[in-house]
């Protein structure tokens, strides 16, 4: 064959190759197989019951935000049938709208789900109910913008917010009836960087810092959960500062009702913030449903559904009764925890800094720049989605150290 007809034979193929080429599936491909148990036929299941409303190839991995529509019932509700008579319970998937999805590299950052919001109205709300007297926060890592929302509900002066991918920011505006615009409130300041060189360089010292880095499967993640990283924030914060930190659940799950992990973590964050306070956050979900003599649906019993650890950190002790933070709830942060269903924080409260005392002795080691165990811990526990959660341990090491009782 001449070369001629050999390089127009090349041509035609590689145009009929790409023509017939299967369409790229991004939203089969951004299902993080690789950190979630999917199997081919749940994952078939997904890529029908969500829409993909976003994606974008962002710095660090791909963006995309997924929605539910429930059908077109709604998320925010639930339909029982009994006896042949159909129902409707406000215990749907969401509080309000529709069910939606923020994923990077297909891991699930944030959304509306009830149980996600919850977790993210504690990060935002409880250290502005146990500061004294709040002037300024920085809320490092967008996500969905809920937290910052929720910081914007008190009369903060300013918020600045680090975020280093902008299509995570272009992602957050699908959250803008969930947040309330948060981003145009003209006392938030958002800056696209990298948070550990924002620490490093600003001089600017806050009353607020709230942490909700992804979860650490990566390097350039991992340095969000160091001890250099919390010496950095507590640099940044003034004298009577609050931290409060996401903890992933990828801490909690473990093979052999293993603590080691969340050891690491609780020693790490407390050898920088020496007080410290955890709540989980749940949601409830009906358990039993009947109907009682007048022909009304009741709610028997509840299922509790667990979430992920907030941590709160201070240099300072945190004197305030439960009684005293709760009033402080109603008065400061009214409209977003009622959002949420939370009347009380009693029920969110775990344990302090004394409660787990010789929880982590000697023989673990910190998480350190140079020695991120968390980073791979996270990677080996993630093919146990289904295993223990850290939440019951602690409490049988609560409950022993409070001579079996719980608050």
């Amino acid at each position: 064959m001449k070369p001629r007809h050999l390089f127009l034979a090349f041509v035609a193929a590689f145009f009929a190759a790409l023509f017939l080429m299967p369409e790229y599936d991004f939203h089969g491909l951004s299902q993080g197989v690789y950190y979630y148990k999917v199997s081919a036929k749940s994952l078939s299941g997904i890529i029908e019951k969500f829409e993909p409303v976003f994606f974008k190839e962002g710095m660090y991995g791909s963006v995309m935000v997924e929605e539910d529509d429930c059908d077109g019932l709604g998320c925010d509700k639930s339909l029982y049938t009994i006896n042949g008579k159909t129902y409707e319970l406000p215990f749907g998937k969401t509080f309000s709208g529709n069910a939606k999805h923020l994923s990077v590299n297909g891991a699930t950052q944030c959304s509306s789900l009830r149980e996600d919001m919850v977790t993210e109205t504690l990060l935002g709300g409880l250290p502005i109910i146990l500061h004294d007297n709040p002037k300024n926060a920085l809320n490092i890592g967008l996500g969905c913008g809920v937290s910052l929302g929720v910081l914007e509900e008190y009369p903060l002066q300013s918020i600045d917010s680090i975020e280093i991918d902008s299509a995570v920011v272009e992602a957050s505006s699908y959250f803008n009836d969930v947040h309330g615009n948060a981003l145009d409130d003209p006392r938030s300041n958002l800056y696209l960087t990298d948070a550990r060189n924002y620490l490093l360089t600003t001089e600017k010292k806050y009353d607020i810092i709230v942490n909700t880095p992804p979860v650490p499967l990566s390097t350039e993640i991992s340095n969000l959960y160091s001890v250099e990283f919390m010496q950095l924030m507590k640099e940044r914060l003034n004298e009577k500062g609050i931290v409060a930190q996401y903890l992933t659940v990828g801490l909690f799950n473990s093979p052999e009702n293993d603590l080691k992990p969340f050891k690491v973590y609780y020693k790490t964050f407390q050898s920088v913030f020496p007080h410290v306070r955890g709540y989980l956050s749940y949601t409830l979900s009906p358990g039993k449903v009947e109907v009682d003599g007048q022909g009304n649906i009741v709610v028997s019993e509840y299922t509790l559904n667990p979430g992920e650890m907030v941590l709160i950190g201070s240099q300072k002790p945190i004197s305030l009764s439960q009684e005293g933070i709760d009033k402080r709830m109603r008065q400061r942060m009214p409209e977003s925890f009622a959002k949420v269903k939370i009347e009380s924080l009693k029920g969110y409260y775990m344990f302090n800094e004394k409660d787990l005392e010789g929880l982590a002795d000697e023989t673990i080691p910190l998480n350190t720049d140079d020695m991120p165990i968390i980073e791979f811990a996270i990677a080996r526990n993630a093919r146990f989605q289904e295993g223990s959660m850290v939440e019951s341990l602690l409490a049988e090491f609560i409950k022993g150290k409070r001579g079996g009782k719980t608050k």
